[in-house]
Parts: structure tokens; sequence; C-alpha cells
């Protein structure tokens, strides 16, 4: 398994410029903080002579602007960087370091907080061994940190992470009675702390019978007890008609001994995922008994599929490296448009041609309806009612018709739905002629009007 770079120890060089700004002492009897002068005792060996001393990372750092105070601050925090640089290198030619990465090739990145403790409980031991000053070389520092300290550190940090880690997911591997969704949860939490230290790399362990790095055993725990979980679905098609939620049976399960638990489900198109049109919770038994929420599909026949939502537990499986089984079914729906009569009245008096088919067809396209002229036996009824006021003959010889519709939906003689058009208008050289324009601009208005739509819907929904 592929793991990331311990970016911290890269990340040292940035980390010990900032911790260069804060004062570092040496302990007494051990370091010299007298600043040499030329003349007087001329430059140290280590100016001209880089320091060779296995037991310990070493930097040196100079600095000469002419400034004397900016230029001990500059070469102290140059000695630290130098310090910084030779950790990183040292450590990148013993270890062997891989990339962990995500589906989308992206590589991970430890955590801030975490670089800034590791780093500065090791750059509080480092040592001025030597500083040294003239006006023509300006300020030079000698600095040293123990190795053996620096691994020190590191190896009880090392420790601590391991024991939070399994003291958080030991207890729910030994319990047969926590669920496979507690489980996912509590194990991703592990997951995730060994992802954001520095330390996942190198952090080797036993887990459940199986040796190996702690991250990798974790995420074989998880990746099993997701690739045993399965979903079904009662009924596999559902006929409906628009706006309505329908009964169903969806259960989580799997092979696993525990029970499944309580899982998120999200129901979209089969090729818009995004689009989530419905989400349950499912029982502890990983069963959900209610009503489907199918009321925005569009007439026709779909194909939508249900997937489990482990988003909702705060899991990001798009982090986790290795590939698994998301559990998801198909499902198809049949949306079938109810039959119901159209009655169109018109103002008395009008001159409008054609008005009965061409509602038909908008309102036809528009509605989840399949119009004839009413019949005893049409479940729904839809009235559309114009209204007109007509300009007379203007002095340019022309004429002017303002218009809206009114639309409503009923049901056994009762009222469910009412839609008001906003009014248009359209003239003629004729009066008819402005009549049938204005008609025709309203029909189009109507068909960019998502208002209606959404209105009948949610009315049918209620029914």
């Amino acid at each position: 398994m592929n793991r990331t770079p311990l970016c911290w120890l890269s990340s040292v060089v940035a980390l010990a410029i900032l911790a260069g700004c804060v004062s570092v002492s040496a302990p007494s009897g051990e370091i010299s903080d007298v600043f040499l002068v030329g003349p007087l005792g001329g430059a140290p060996e280590w100016v001209s002579r880089f320091p060779d001393n296995p037991a310990y990372y070493i930097g040196i750092g100079s600095s000469n602007s002419g400034d004397k105070s900016r230029d001990m601050e500059e070469a102290r925090k140059k000695a630290l960087s130098n310090l910084a640089a030779s950790i990183s290198t040292e450590i990148h030619s013993e270890q062997i370091f891989t990339a962990r990465e995500d589906s989308d090739g992206n590589s991970y990145r430890n955590a801030q907080l975490v670089i800034n403790e590791a780093v500065n409980q090791n750059l509080r031991e480092v040592e001025i061994v030597d500083s040294y000053h003239t006006s023509d070389d300006g300020y030079w520092f000698y600095m040293r940190l123990n190795k053996s300290v620096w691994e020190e550190i590191k190896r009880q940090e090392i420790g601590q992470l391991e024991s939070r880690v399994r003291s958080l997911i030991e207890p729910v591997l030994r319990n047969p009675d926590v669920s496979v969704s507690s489980r996912l949860a509590t194990l991703w939490k592990g997951w995730d702390l060994l992802a954001i230290s520095p330390y996942a790399s190198v952090l080797e362990s036993q887990l459940d019978g199986h040796s190996g790095m702690l991250i990798d055993l974790i995420e074989f725990q998880m990746v099993s007890l997701i690739d045993a979980l399965t979903i079904s679905i009662e009924p596999a098609l559902f006929v409906t008609e628009p706006g309505r939620y329908e009964e169903g049976v969806l259960a989580v399960q799997t092979t696993g001994l525990s029970a499944p638990g309580s899982f998120y489900v999200n129901i979209a198109p089969k090729e818009a995922s995004e689009n989530v049109i419905a989400s349950m919770f499912t029982e502890h038994d990983g069963t959900f008994r209610g009503e489907v929420d199918l009321a925005r599909l569009p007439p026709g026949r779909s194909t939508l599929t249900a997937v489990v939502d482990f988003s909702r537990f705060g899991i990001d499986l798009a982090r986790i490296p290795k590939q698994m089984l998301i559990p998801k079914r198909d499902l198809l729906v049949d949306v079938q448009q109810i039959k119901a009569g159209l009655h169109i009245v018109e103002p008395e008096g009008s001159e409008l041609q054609n008005t009965f088919s061409l509602f038909k067809a908008i309102l036809g396209e528009k509605l989840p309806f399949t119009f004839a002229t009413p019949g005893s036996e049409d479940r729904y009824l839809v009235t559309v009612t114009i209204q007109m006021r007509n300009t007379p003959k203007t002095d340019e010889g022309l004429f002017f018709s303002y218009q809206k519709v009114y639309v409503a939906v009923e049901r056994a003689g009762r009222s469910l739905y009412v839609y008001e058009s906003p009014e248009v208008k359209d003239g003629g050289i004729r009066a008819d002629q402005a009549q049938n324009r204005a008609i025709s601009k309203l029909i189009e208005a109507l068909r960019e009007d998502e208002e209606l739509l959404s209105g009948v819907l949610q009315t049918l929904s209620y029914e």
C-alpha cells in the first residue's frame, strides 16, 4: 500500500524559521555565548569548514547587511533553517517514502498543528554552540540538535498516538453487539487520527490478528465491513402518478454477524447521483418501511439508484485509497400521466380560434395530465378561464388585446389549486388578429412558467 511522505520533515525548514524568532538559550557550561571579534580571536574553524558530528543535526547561519541587530536575528534564523534542513535530508535518506493518493490522485497532507508540535518540541532542545561577529564578516551562528533527543520525542509521540487510536477502536471490534454502522463510524475516527498525524506511514502494530501499518489495518476493517453490505428494495418497480409518495421497503443488509445498524440511504437518478430526490434513515436492523418521495419525478420511466450515504457519519471514503464496493441498488419508477378533462372558458364575444387544441397541447406538455373533453369518468377536471380586455381602434389604426388565464384543478367538484398567469398584450390591424396574437403569446409565456407545474405537483402530492 502506498503511503504519503512524512511531509512534516520537508516542512521543518519553514517552521524552523518561525521558531527562530524566539530566544534560544544553551545549557550552562556547554555553550560559548561570547561574540568573538575578528582581530582579537579570528574566525572559528566552523565558519569555513562545516562541522562533522554524527550525533547531532547541525545548522550554520550568517548575515552581513551592516546592521548589527538585524544581522544577529537573521543569522539565528538561518542557522535554525539550516539545522532543520539537515534533519529532513538525513531522515529522507534513511526512510523509504511513497505516496498515499485518493481516487483523484491527490496526495494527503498531515495536519499543520501536529507538525508544529512535533518540531517545536525538538527545537526547544537546540543548542547554540558558538557565535561569531565582525564588522567585515557580519554575524554567524552555530547550532545543533541531539539526534537521540529527536528520536526519543518521536518515539513517545508515536506511542501516545497508537494508544489513543487503539483505545478508541478496540472496544467496538471486540463487542459483537456493536452494529456495523457504529463500527464504521468509530473506525473512521481512528483512521482520521492517524491520517492527519505525521506518523501514519511509520506506525506499525497488530490488530485483530493481523500485523502491518496501523492505518492499513483499520482500512482493511472498514473495507471488509462495507464490502459485506448490500441493499434490497421492494417493490423493484414503482408504478405511480406525478406528485405521489409510494410505500416501499428498503433494507441495508450484511453478511456479517453484527446487526447492520442505522444508515442514511439516498435515492437519485442513476446518471445524476448528485441530484438526490429522497433520503431515508433505516432502523437498527437496517430496514426502512414507509413512504418513498417520488413526487418530483416527471412522467415516464426513470431508473433511480439507492446508495448508502457514509458522509452523514462524517466518513469521507474518497480519502481512503483502497477500492471498495459502495452498497447501492437500482430501482425502476414508471410515472404515468393522469387522465383529466379539459374545459376552456372563453370571454363572451371573443374571436379566439382553436383555444382547446392550443391549451391541450401546452398543458399536456407542461402538466402531468392526458387531456380530453370532460367526461364522467375523469378523476380531475382542469378549467382554463381566459380573461380578456380589448381596446378600441387607435389613431394609428391598431387594435390591442390584454389577456391572462386562470387555471383551476378540481376533483369531485372540489377546487384543489388555482393559478393566475401574468397579463400579456399584443396588437393587430383587426380585433380578432390582436386577440389571437395575444393568446399565442400567453401560451408561450405558460411554457416558460415553472410556477404552474410546481403548484400542480405539490397539490397532487397531498391528494
